[in-house]
């Protein structure tokens, strides 16, 4: 009975530990800078999530570098300085994405991480009963990264 409780004390132990990941920007190669999407799990109480089934493509200066599901982040090196981000839906890569493409322009320093947050909500205030359709909050904005580490840690990478 007693190694029964050990193990199970050990699990509960390991599991606990387990639970609270640490997220830690990659180290780039020289002359360039991280630039972490990311798209959180939405905030909206209960099971149902907005659009969690739906990803749109993104590109960076017109080059794709791939599509942002939902809870999962893309690392991404790049040079430094300013680049265009579009994320859309209007590709074979998008899946059921109907949002209008969101563009925005960065200034990436070099030597440090930046942060961009693809946030996807319901809006409540929108919605009613009567409605056949749902309402979203959908932004792109830039994090900084003392907020972003909280966030980003328990979303999976893509690549």
């Amino acid at each position: 009975m007693k190694q029964w409780l050990s193990v199970y004390l050990l699990l509960a132990v390991l599991t606990g530990c387990a639970g609270n990941p640490v997220f830690r920007p990659q180290t780039p190669q020289a002359g360039n800078t991280m630039l972490y999407l990311y798209r959180p799990e939405a905030s909206t109480p209960g099971v149902a999530k907005p659009l969690r089934l739906s990803y749109p493509e993104v590109f960076i200066d017109d080059r794709s570098v791939g599509v942002i599901p939902y809870n999962r982040y893309l690392p991404l090196e790049m040079k430094p300085g300013k680049h265009e981000i579009r994320v859309t839906g209007l590709t074979a890569q998008a899946r059921d994405w109907e949002v209008r493409d969101i563009r925005r322009v960065v200034n990436v320093p070099a030597g440090q991480a930046s942060f961009l947050r693809l946030g996807v909500e319901y809006n409540l205030q929108k919605m009613n009963l009567m409605q056949p359709r749902s309402q979203y909050h959908i932004l792109l904005t830039p994090v900084r990264e003392e907020d972003a580490i909280y966030e980003i840690r328990h979303i999976a990478p893509l690549k």
